[in-house]
């Protein structure tokens, strides 16, 4: 039986794994100066510290990776 604020999620390793429901607060100063809380998954794993998932963060922002060229751009979307 699973603990209150846990459940089991896939694609984090192998299998399922465990994390911690709870939510994340910060604030990226270059470009808002208010703070935000996103839902954040805390998993207990040697790989993976924190997950922030696709809901609310990623709809407030637009995420640029790229490590082929030592790229990383957070840009806020415009609604």
């Amino acid at each position: 039986m699973l603990e209150k604020n846990t459940r089991n999620i896939l694609g984090v390793g192998n299998g399922t794994v465990l994390v911690y429901v709870s939510t994340f607060r910060f604030k990226i100063k270059q470009i808002e100066d208010k703070e935000i809380e996103v839902p954040a998954w805390y998993v207990d794993s040697n790989n993976v510290d924190i997950l922030l998932g696709q809901e609310t963060f990623f709809e407030m922002f637009k995420i640029k990776f790229e490590k082929d060229h030592d790229t990383f751009e957070v840009t806020p979307v415009r609604k």
